[in-house]
């Protein structure tokens, strides 16, 4: 997996740069969550979906009335 956390640039001699993710040290980052096994910015973002739907729901809910 690649990591979004860890950009990697090169400089090439001829001054041009490359940039790509690196990988994912799961266990050994910082950013592990070790209760769902995966990283936090993914749980983030799970999290996040679930907090979008209920307040779409909610909003839903306090407009049909």
């Amino acid at each position: 997996m690649k990591c979004p956390l860890s950009l990697i640039i090169k400089v090439y001699q001829d001054n041009t740069t490359m940039e790509r993710l690196g990988d994912c040290h799961e266990a050994e980052c910082a950013w592990w969550d070790i209760i769902t096994e995966r990283c936090a910015v993914k749980e983030l973002a799970v999290q996040l979906r679930v907090v979008n739907a209920n307040l779409f729901r909610l909003g839903k809910n306090m407009t049909l009335k």
